[in-house]
C-alpha cells in the first residue's frame, strides 16, 4: 500500500515539531532556578558554569558548563542506571516532578541513604557561627556550619548532627602555604557531618570561641529536599576551596537555597541568579 507524499511530509513535519518542542522544554527546565541551584550553576558573561569541580557530579561530559546537556544526560541515566536514584535522590525527584521521566519509574532500595535520613532527621536547622581564632590562620575570620536539631535529642543537643563544609588541609601546613592555597583554590573543599559535641569541643573547649546560633524552620518537603541534596553533596561532589568567596559560608547556602526555593542568599553577582 502506497502512502501519498503529502502524508509522509506531514508526518515528518509533526515529528520535527515534536522534537523542537521537547528541546525547547528541556532548555527551559535546564535554565530554571531549581535546576541551576541543584547543579550549583552560576551564570557568567557568556555561559553557565558549575562550582562543582569533580567529574562524578555530572552525567554529561560537558555538564559542568552546559545545564541542558546535563539535564538530558540525567534523564537518560535515571532510566538506564540502576543506582541513579540512590546516588542522586534530589535529582531523581526533580525529574519526576517535571514529568521528564514516567511517574512510575521505580526507585532502587538504598539502605545507606535511609540510614542517613534516619540519622539526620531534624525538626529544624541552626546556622552556627564560630567566632574568629587568631592563633590559627584557617580560623582568623571564623567558621560557619549547620546543626541539625534532631527529633530524638531533645534532652542533649550535643548529640545533634553538625553539617560542615571545609578545606582538606594537610597536617602541619605552614602559614604561607595555607595563605597561598586558600586564596587561589589550592585545597579541596568537602561536605561532611559529625556530632555537634565534636564541634563544641573543637571550637568551644579547645579554642574558647563563641558559638552564635540562628534557627531556621523548614517544612517537611523542604527538609526532604535538603537531606536529599546534602547526600548528593557529601558523596558525589568536591570543590576547589577559596578562602575569600567559595568558602564554608558560601557553600552551605546552596543546599538551603535549593531546599527552600525562596532563600535568595547567593547574591555575590546580582546578575547571576536569583
Amino acid at each position: 500500500m502506497r502512502f501519498p507524499l503529502f502524508l509522509i511530509l506531514f508526518n515528518l513535519l509533526l515529528f520535527s515539531l515534536s522534537k523542537k518542542s521537547v528541546a525547547e522544554n528541556h532548555n527551559s527546565i535546564a535554565e530554571s532556578q531549581e535546576w541551576l541551584k541543584l547543579l550549583h550553576y552560576k551564570k557568567g558573561f557568556f555561559s553557565f558554569q558549575s562550582d562543582t569541580d569533580n567529574k562524578q557530579f555530572f552525567m554529561a561530559a560537558n555538564g559542568k558548563d552546559d545545564p541542558t546537556a546535563e539535564l538530558e544526560a540525567n534523564i537518560t541515566a535515571s532510566l538506564t542506571q540502576k543506582a541513579y536514584s540512590c546516588k542522586f535522590p534530589a535529582r531523581f525527584n526533580f525529574l519526576r516532578s517535571k514529568k521528564l521521566i514516567p511517574a512510575a519509574t521505580s526507585r532502587e532500595e538504598c539502605p545507606k541513604l535511609e540510614e542517613f535520613r534516619s540519622l539526620i532527621d531534624f525538626k529544624s536547622l541552626s546556622i552556627i557561627f564560630a567566632t574568629n581564632y587568631p592563633q590559627s590562620p584557617p580560623s582568623v575570620f571564623g567558621h560557619t556550619f549547620i546543626k541539625a536539631n534532631t527529633l530524638r535529642n531533645k534532652e542533649d543537643p550535643l548529640l545533634d548532627l553538625g553539617i560542615n563544609f571545609s578545606a582538606s588541609v594537610p597536617p602541619g601546613e605552614g602559614t604561607l602555604s595555607f595563605g597561598i592555597n586558600g586564596l587561589f583554590g589550592g585545597y579541596t573543599g568537602l561536605f561532611a557531618t559529625d556530632y555537634y559535641a565534636v564541634k563544641v569541643r573543637e571550637y568551644g573547649d579547645m579554642e574558647s570561641r563563641d558559638l552564635w546560633e540562628y534557627e531556621i524552620e523548614l517544612t517537611d518537603l523542604q527538609k526532604s529536599r535538603f537531606i536529599n541534596h546534602l547526600w548528593e553533596l557529601m558523596h558525589q561532589s568536591q570543590f576547589d576551596y577559596f578562602f575569600l568567596d567559595e568558602n564554608c559560608s558560601y557553600q552551605l547556602l546552596w543546599p538551603l537555597a535549593f531546599a527552600t526555593k525562596k532563600m535568595n542568599f547567593l547574591t555575590r553577582d546580582s546578575a547571576l541568579y536569583w
